[in-house]
């Protein structure tokens, strides 16, 4: 559960929030248990729920809760360790210690908890747990301040993490999980939907920054699931990001971010079924997370399992109302399934999006081609192959509204162009192995030679 800022300074709930984090990524490496994620237990924070409810919603048997005071060069934690079940007291601990014992404090929890469920741990695993990432502890307050940051997923936002992960690094060059932190930012930042870099400059930090990371820690989860990502994104180097994404998951059998980079990679690659799976472990992690559940949905749909899709879909939009990918989504099954009228209603909260969105416009466009609104569509199907002419979209954004139009021969004449797009603009090619909005084209020996050009076929 979210620690609580106790010390009565509001501009201290970053640290709170952090120690609730780092104690998290203790835990994850710890083989057989399942701990929640960050995005999944911040929802309780400040909440009238009881652990009943919480530990049902989580689908968690065991809850740790605590609280935390930061004064000046002293720190206190109380922490409890609590069967939900029975509201028994499984272990409690109070520590009194100077703010620079922070790092000890969270690997002595950790171990507690894992000895307090019987956890088996590994000599390896134990001094994992037991390492100090950094000797600076203003370079770890940049970090958490800077994670606080880019949960936000704003431009503004992640910028400012960017800022404050440089800062840490310039206090401690060696500090690995802000190199981490950094490949992350750059990652969702180039192209998570916020558009703070250019992709290109984006992948090229982020590669850097994750190779640090791991050259200075191979444990951490998070930046082999960045370097699997921009080697499906960015390289079209499918092997490469499997086993990337595997040696994330191997690392952190309990990180929700390891496992969800891996099933991306799996599902691009064109392993649907092995990725299905990777995306439950991601739910499971994460249960109240929208894009777990929109991502997840997507597999499915993808793998021609439509009916199991749409209850996910339709949770994403309910955890997160105003999540486009969620909308987006939800309107490419209601057109794929033909109701082109319905997919347009869908998405009409989203035309002035459409208007500058590259990620929003392709469904927008199909909706429209698909709906017989001829004007409409032309205006956004040509304003989308503009921005691909220009580089700033990819041509399969571009080819996507076409399709659905039934000008096909003109979206595979911009589909030949992917290959040839390179850097790519965006990481919309890595959907051509399995978005369903292809399908109309997939099986033309145009579209084949597209895949077999690319690694997917």
């Amino acid at each position: 559960m979210p620690l609580q800022n106790i010390g009565g300074d509001p501009e201290n709930e970053f640290f709170s929030d952090g120690l609730t984090e780092d104690i998290i990524a203790h835990l994850s490496h710890v083989e057989g248990l399942r701990v929640i994620s960050r995005t999944s237990v911040m929802r309780f924070k400040q909440t009238t729920s009881s652990l009943g409810e919480i530990a049902a919603a989580l689908n968690v048997g065991v809850v740790l809760e605590g609280s935390v005071r930061r004064a000046g060069e002293r720190l206190r934690v109380v922490v409890q360790l609590i069967d939900a079940r029975s509201d028994q007291h499984l272990w409690a601990e109070t520590y009194d210690r100077e703010l620079d014992d922070v790092f000890a404090i969270q690997s002595e929890i950790a171990l507690k908890v894992a000895d307090a469920l019987r956890a088996s741990l590994s000599p390896a695993q134990e001094a994992r747990i037991r390492r100090r990432p950094t000797y600076s502890i203003a370079a770890h307050d940049l970090y958490l301040l800077a994670t606080h940051d880019w949960y936000g997923f704003t431009k503004e936002r992640i910028l400012k993490a960017k800022e404050r992960l440089e800062g840490a690094l310039e206090l401690d060059p060696n500090y690995a999980p802000a190199h981490a932190g950094l490949a992350h930012v750059y990652l969702i930042g180039g192209r998570g939907g916020v558009d703070a870099f250019p992709m290109a400059e984006a992948m090229g930090k982020a590669r850097a920054a994750a190779q640090r990371a791991i050259s200075l820690d191979g444990g951490l989860g998070v930046a082999y699931s960045t370097m699997s990502m921009i080697h499906a994104w960015f390289d079209w180097e499918w092997d490469k990001a499997i086993q990337a994404g595997r040696m994330g998951v191997e690392a952190e059998p309990s990180s929700s971010a390891a496992w969800g980079g891996y099933a991306w990679a799996l599902a691009a690659s064109g392993r649907l079924e092995e990725s299905i799976e990777a995306g439950r472990r991601f739910l499971a992690l994460d249960p109240l997370e929208a894009v777990a559940h929109s991502n997840q949905a997507l597999r499915l749909f993808s793998a021609g399992r439509p009916d199991e899709a749409l209850p996910l879909a339709h949770r994403s939009l309910e955890l997160d109302s105003d999540a486009t990918w969620g909308r987006t989504l939800l309107a490419d099954m209601t057109l794929w399934r033909g109701d082109p009228q319905g997919a347009v209603a869908m998405l009409e909260p989203l035309f002035d999006q459409a208007e500058e969105s590259g990620d929003v416009a392709p469904s927008v466009g199909a909706a429209l081609g698909a709906a017989g609104r001829v004007k409409e569509f032309t205006r956004v199907a040509s304003r989308l192959e503009s921005w691909a002419e220009q580089g700033r979209e990819s041509f399969v954004q571009a080819a996507v509204p076409y399709v659905w139009s039934g000008d096909h021969d003109h979206a595979l004449k911009l589909l030949e162009r992917v290959p040839g797009q390179r850097p790519p603009p965006t990481n919309w090619p890595s959907f051509l192995r399995i978005w369903p909005l292809l399908d109309p084209v997939r099986e033309d020996p145009r579209f084949q030679e597209v895949l077999r050009k690319m690694g997917l076929a």
